[in-house]
């Protein structure tokens, strides 16, 4: 969950030079917004459909405390290919997100690709209790909005894996963690932060 929306009332400026390629594609260049809580310049190119086809932020900075890259590529058969990588990143709300996971039947409403495969490098993830996920590594993706498959590992504070992966072999969906650090990955995601020790799945 990557998302930012200007708070009512707060002052953000956006900026950008939109330039028609040889290809009659139309590209933002030098595409800035800089508000209190957000800096990121990069470009984005659409198609004639008016599509995004392409985007590249080198540069994005969060709430102060996420650095991050990101840039992606729209295929012709309407799939996403989505890098992201960076120094630091407040995973807090990401966290929280894991706890309200629906299982797909019930979405309603236009889904903007037929798919989105993301790729995810981050040096240190920040989560709740002071507690970090070092060297995350995930590979995930959607289809049709809804989770496929997952696959994330990183380093706890203290040294202990943890391994995130999404389970459909027993015809629904399951989100399977495990780590021999139970206490830390709760304090992490803000779930129980009293526990020290013990195995987690």
């Amino acid at each position: 969950k990557l998302q930012w929306k200007k708070p009512s009332g707060r002052k953000a400026s956006l900026d950008t030079n939109v330039v028609t390629t040889s290809t009659h594609d139309t590209e933002l260049q030098n595409f800035k917004v800089i508000s209190d809580n957000i800096a990121a310049e990069g470009s984005i190119l659409f198609g004639p459909d008016n599509k995004i086809k392409e985007f590249d932020f080198p540069d994005l900075n969060l709430n102060v405390i996420s650095k991050l890259d990101i840039d992606g590529t729209r295929s012709k058969d309407d799939v996403w290919a989505i890098n992201i990588s960076g120094s630091n990143y407040d995973g807090r709300s990401f966290f929280k997100s894991l706890f309200s996971v629906g299982d797909g039947p019930g979405r309603t409403g236009k889904q903007a690709a037929n798919a989105t495969r993301v790729s995810v490098n981050l040096g240190n993830v920040i989560g709740s209790s002071d507690v970090s996920l070092r060297n995350l590594k995930m590979q995930a993706e959607t289809r049709n909005g809804n989770l496929v498959s997952l696959d994330a590992r990183g380093t706890l504070d203290g040294g202990a894996p943890l391994v995130a992966a999404l389970d459909q072999s027993t015809g629904s969906r399951r989100l399977i963690v495990t780590s021999t650090d139970a206490g830390q990955v709760l304090k992490l995601v803000n779930f129980y932060p009293n526990m020290q020790g013990g195995r987690l799945r």
